[in-house]
């Protein structure tokens, strides 16, 4: 091996290799190279590895016959490695065409080899992907591509005698050095492939702790004073120099330099905000002039405006600031996107699940509205027909319905202590005691640390009043009734337990599906649609029964205590 020709060829290629670092370090090229398929990248890095392979030509060294040992291949093999086929071949045409220029015996070998090499690297491209390559990926694509140049130069290159001479002496060197060369691009761009992967890294973690730190805030929606959190935070974990929030036409929330004349409720002083909620797309300004801030000393100089989305409408939007003629990084771009998506997603829902609370509060009082009428309607029933035959059991009863509704028709709370709740049944069972007198026995176990505790208004009276009317009242002789309330797990259990007729199986299977009739189980159906309404799928009724032996209905509800407990400890026995 020619000691100096080696020499000479390694001089190139370490020229090839610093102008390539150099490139490797612009923006452009970054950009282009995470782009290979939009047609201008592609464009754009095909020139790029065209000119690296013209470089090769003009560095080459003068051989045989106006032939040349150079390092012209090496452009079109990280073409087709790192931007695919239109990248490869483009990069090798470019460089083919410049070689054809230069003329030799060699000129159809090194033009047509040229062209191959951008498909070689391609083809690695596409079976292993440009950012999973190894090292030996493009050492062996650089390998094979001059196999195939040192072919075709024996092959078709005349005369056949100067092709061995030439070979003989460059086929090594140029071998090794255009191999090793291939390799440390190589090792330059997975640098920025990872650089790339840490950046990403960085941003999804910003963003992703932001939407952390504002969950709780914007469940509650958007205005003056979770917008003014949600700018704090934003400019706390991405150390922007300031921050803000608008809805179109004014400020919600300021954070950071330019607070002192930028304060929330005055009007936007941007001209980018109507196209954020015209086009729905991230705008970005580095010039001064997209501010219409009249402020002699605002510091503001660059903007970043990003809307924020609920139901595919702008409803509000992200502003961050530099000051002072600082731009924005790619990465704080990507962190400001990115924390745009999430806490859209939140405040999305958020309006579903205020959608939803709505819904369940409308049908929750649709329901309980049912209860009164239902009750009074039978008890009046009753009253009536009491008169005829017994006058003053008759006015007794009506004595406790009025006691009864006052207990209730002044409560306008959704929520009342189980002793509030107890009370009001007691009434609803004297009245019953009245019609139906010692065939109806009454045992409780309350236990004592659960008076406190709240529960949806009307929870236990329609359990009970489904108990007597369809279970002990059908029954012939006395019957018995359990009212059984306790804590378990962080749950009330209520059990309401008769030992009267039963439900029949077919009966008891359209109740839970709440398929019911009009003369039976309604009052089971309602409370469990009133309990689901207010506390979710994961709570109502569990019942089971069977026929001559009673029912057993158990209601479960989470533990929610009585604050005021005005009326908490105002329980008073069931006197039987």
């Amino acid at each position: 091996m020619d000691s100096l020709l080696l020499s000479n060829i390694l001089r190139n290629m370490t020229f090839i290799a610093v102008i390539a670092y150099l490139i490797s370090k612009t923006e452009t090229f970054r950009k282009a190279l995470v782009n290979t398929k939009n047609f201008k990248e592609t464009l754009l890095l095909a020139c790029i590895f065209g000119v690296l392979s013209i470089l090769g030509n003009n560095l080459g060294i003068p051989m045989i016959n106006g032939s040349l040992a150079n390092n012209r291949i090496i452009g079109p093999v990280l073409g087709g490695l790192l931007g695919g086929p239109w990248v490869g071949i483009g990069a090798g045409l470019i460089g083919a065409v410049h070689r054809a220029t230069l003329g030799g015996f060699t000129t159809n070998a090194a033009v047509i080899s040229n062209i191959a090499a951008g498909y070689i690297g391609s083809i690695f491209y596409k079976k292993v992907g440009p950012q999973s390559l190894k090292l030996w990926h493009g050492f062996l694509a650089c390998f094979l591509a001059e196999l195939v140049l040192k072919g075709l130069v024996l092959t078709i290159s005349k005369p056949f005698s100067a092709a061995i001479e030439l070979e003989k002496a460059i086929a090594l060197p140029t071998i090794l050095i255009n191999c090793l060369g291939t390799t440390i691009f190589l090792l330059m761009v997975k640098d920025i492939y990872q650089e790339r992967e840490n950046y990403s890294a960085q941003s999804a973690e910003k963003s992703l702790k932001i939407a952390i730190e504002t969950l709780s805030t914007l469940r509650h929606g958007l205005d003056f004073e979770t917008a003014q959190k949600t700018c704090s935070i934003i400019k706390t974990v991405t150390g922007l120099h300031a921050v803000a929030i608008t809805d179109g036409e004014k400020i919600l929330a300021f954070s950071g330099h330019g607070s002192d004349h930028h304060r929330p409720g005055s009007m936007i002083f941007t001209n980018t905000t109507k196209k954020v909620f015209a086009t729905k797309e991230i705008v970005v300004s580095h010039a001064k002039d997209s501010l219409t801030c009249s402020h002699s000393n605002c510091p503001l100089t660059a903007l970043i405006e990003t809307p924020l989305l609920v139901n595919n409408e702008v409803v509000a939007t992200i502003q961050v600031f530099k000051t002072n003629g600082y731009s924005f990084s790619p990465t704080e771009e990507k962190i400001i996107k990115g924390t745009a998506q999430l806490l859209s997603m939140q405040l999305e829902l958020a309006a579903y699940e205020k959608k939803a609370k709505l819904l369940a509060n409308a049908e929750y009082h649709a329901l309980k509205a049912q209860i009164n009428p239902h009750f009074l309607f039978n008890t009046l029933t009753t009253a009536m027909s009491l008169c005829r035959i017994n006058p003053d059991l008759a006015r007794q009863t009506l004595k406790e319905l009025a006691s009864f509704f006052r207990g209730t028709l002044e409560i306008k709370k959704d929520l009342i202590s189980i002793a509030e709740e107890l009370n009001t049944l007691h009434s609803y069972i004297a009245i019953e005691k009245l019609r139906f007198g010692n065939r109806l026995k009454v045992v409780e176990e309350i236990a004592p640390n659960v008076q406190q505790y709240l529960i949806p208004i009307f929870s236990i009276q329609p359990l009970v009043e489904n108990a007597l009317k369809h279970g002990l009242f059908p029954k012939t002789g006395p019957g018995t009734l359990i009212i059984k309330i306790e804590e378990k797990e962080g749950h009330i259990v209520i059990t309401i337990k008769d030992d009267g007729v039963g439900i029949p199986p077919s009966v008891l299977n359209l109740i839970n599906k709440e398929k019911v009739s009009s003369h039976f189980g309604v009052g089971l159906a309602n409370v469990n649609k009133r309990i689901k309404a207010f506390y979710g799928e994961n709570y109502g009724l569990e019942i089971s029964s069977q026929l001559q032996k009673g029912t057993t209905v158990k209601l479960r509800v989470p533990c929610s205590q009585d604050l005021e407990e005005e009326n908490a400890n105002d329980y008073r026995p069931f006197s039987r």
